[in-house]
């Protein structure tokens, strides 16, 4: 850790942990040199030490009595967290108290400690420093850096981390942080939803009457679900905190999915043995009246084979994330992508493969005597928002002949 020489008969070392044994080597150094093999040896313990500040001390909330604090644990404990000592002092000096608390981790932040001081005056200003003590030394650490904290209300930070959790053709779910700072007592989020933008244009845009979310406590995630929306619409969303007054919003855009619509062009597919693949008749949907204002937002088609295989996207052959959680969704199975294909096409899937295609790539094989379905995918996406259509294959087994080259095909893509 530490080397050097001196003509003095005595060394100090610094910067050394408390309550750790460390050796200590000293050699004769002469004219002649020094010899490694003599020396003494001491044993040194350092003592235990009382804690460093803590850090990032931080004033998250005020209210007309209270102040609210969270902070980190200090650099170097040297042992067991055994609590902390909060001191709070008032403008002019005029009453100082000091106040024990145990380690609490916070709610909203589980990393961090927080305490929340009541009692406190109205409009007053007051200064704040924390002290932590651990288990092997009965006495307080140094204090940290003060923060100052006004007891009265003021508009908070905006919410942090707004997502969208889930989305289909006519609703999306959100969910959102708490501030880092409410700056008073935080006590309902504040929703407004508006469409912007519709591929049914000519009806667009429906309005939306803005809604309150009550806050009961304080938790680090609250979730809401938007319903009664139009299938491939945009929609602008906000989300405001609010105190005695609202604070700064937190926005996002979102596309709800295209709905429900029948596979348009289901391909026919000849297997080993010169089988055709039958096709199950297709569930009607309900969800969409006016396909046809759809059509327009389909990427392609794409034959897969449903495996009992658990599948990663990068062995499915699809490598969005989206788009392999919507179709193993909607097969509820494995899958392995097959081939591209457009309308009226017939293809010869021979017994082992690969693909690359539109969507990623990977390879499949087909053994004798296994049952196996193929599934026709339809898949659609406005902006962002990918959704897939199934039509299902009737089960069948490989039979092996002689292999037959596969016809129309589609090329490459090159966009």
């Amino acid at each position: 850790l530490s080397s050097g020489t001196t003509k003095d008969t005595f060394a100090i070392f610094e910067d050394l942990e408390a309550k750790r044994i460390y050796k200590v080597k000293v050699f004769i150094v002469t004219s002649g040199g020094w010899n490694p093999q003599k020396f003494l040896w001491i044993n040194v313990t350092t003592r235990a030490s009382a804690p460093e500040p803590v850090q990032h001390l931080t004033v998250y909330k005020t209210g007309r009595k209270v102040v609210g604090l969270r902070w980190a644990r200090p650099a170097r404990v040297f042992g067991e967290l055994d609590r902390f000592l909060v001191i709070y002092l008032s403008s002019g000096g005029q009453l100082s108290v000091d106040t024990e608390v145990e380690p609490t981790h916070c709610t909203i932040w589980p990393l961090w400690y927080c305490y929340t001081i009541t009692d406190l005056t109205p409009d007053t200003q007051y200064s704040i420093t924390i002290r932590a003590r651990n288990k092997e030394v009965p006495e307080y650490g140094m204090a940290s850096t003060a923060v100052e904290a006004v007891t009265k209300e003021r508009a908070p930070e905006k919410p942090t981390n707004l997502q969208v959790v889930n989305i289909t053709s006519t609703s999306f779910a959100l969910s959102w942080g708490f501030p880092m700072k409410t700056n008073g007592i935080l006590r309902s989020f504040l929703v407004t939803v508006a469409e912007t933008e519709r591929v049914d244009y000519e009806n667009c845009c429906k309005a939306f009457p803005n809604f309150e979310i009550k806050v009961t406590s304080e938790q680090p995630t609250y979730e809401t679900e938007i319903v009664g929306l139009n299938p491939a619409s945009t929609y602008a969303v906000s989300v405001t905190g609010k105190t005695i007054v609202m604070g700064a919003p937190e926005s996002m855009t979102v596309h709800t999915r295209v709905p429900r619509l029948a596979v348009r062009s289901v391909p026919v597919v000849e297997i080993p043995g010169g089988y055709v693949v039958e096709w199950l008749p297709q569930e009607q949907s309900s969800e969409a009246n006016s396909s046809q204002l759809y059509l327009p937002l389909i990427r392609g088609y794409l034959l897969v084979l449903l495996s009992s295989e658990v599948r990663s996207p990068d062995s499915s052959g699809v490598r969005d994330k989206q788009l392999y959680s919507l179709i193993e969704s909607a097969l509820n199975s494995s899958f392995i992508a097959v081939k591209d294909y457009r309308g009226n096409s017939t293809l010869n899937v021979r017994s082992e493969g690969t693909y690359e295609g539109l969507w990623g790539g990977s390879s499949w094989e087909l053994k004798g005597l296994h049952t196996y379905s193929l599934a026709a995918v339809q898949i659609t996406k406005y902006f962002k928002s990918f959704s897939v259509d199934v039509a299902l294959s009737k089960p069948f087994q490989a039979v092996y002949s002689a292999e037959v080259s596969v016809s129309n095909e589609i090329p490459k893509d090159t966009r």
